[in-house]
């Protein structure tokens, strides 16, 4: 959305494995004054503990994610950046801020904690989820997109 705030951080255009280009806003003099939100990943011996003995494993990306969590009103201006067409801002939370993969994480977790029954494991976007029957597997993903939808 277009802004009129005091920030403004330089973009470019990054061009992607595909061949299409990517905005990629340089925030890192605005994640250098912020102060850091810690939410601990899981951990990866307690993840590999929990495939054990399973034959069917998934893997739901929730990689648009960050993009669907709004930003508070007075977050949106800090997110400024200039272009030749004028001054934008987020509304929605944008990759490359300091704190969004921790609050995305517990985002993320908080959301799943009912499902606790299945074996989920939660990496920040990813979620990966092992059975072992074909069955047991298919029930999962329906489960998860009750929760998330």
């Amino acid at each position: 959305m277009e802004s009129d705030s005091p920030w403004s951080s330089a973009y470019l255009l990054v061009k992607k494995k595909s061949g299409e280009y990517g905005l990629c806003i340089d925030l890192r003099e605005l994640n250098s004054m912020t102060e850091k939100f810690v939410q601990p990943l899981s951990d990866i011996e307690d993840c590999i503990d929990t495939l054990a003995g399973n034959e069917f494993f998934s893997l739901l990306d929730f990689g648009s994610g960050f993009h669907q969590l709004p930003l508070e009103e007075k977050s949106q201006v800090l997110t400024a950046f200039k272009t030749e067409d004028g001054l934008f801002q987020y509304k929605r939370m944008p990759f490359g801020l300091a704190n969004a993969p921790s609050f995305f994480q517990k985002m993320v977790s908080a959301t799943l904690a009912g499902l606790r029954e299945i074996n989920l494991q939660i990496s920040i976007h990813d979620i990966c989820v092992s059975c072992p029957t074909w069955e047991q597997q298919m029930q999962v993903p329906e489960k998860v997109f009750e929760v998330v939808i």
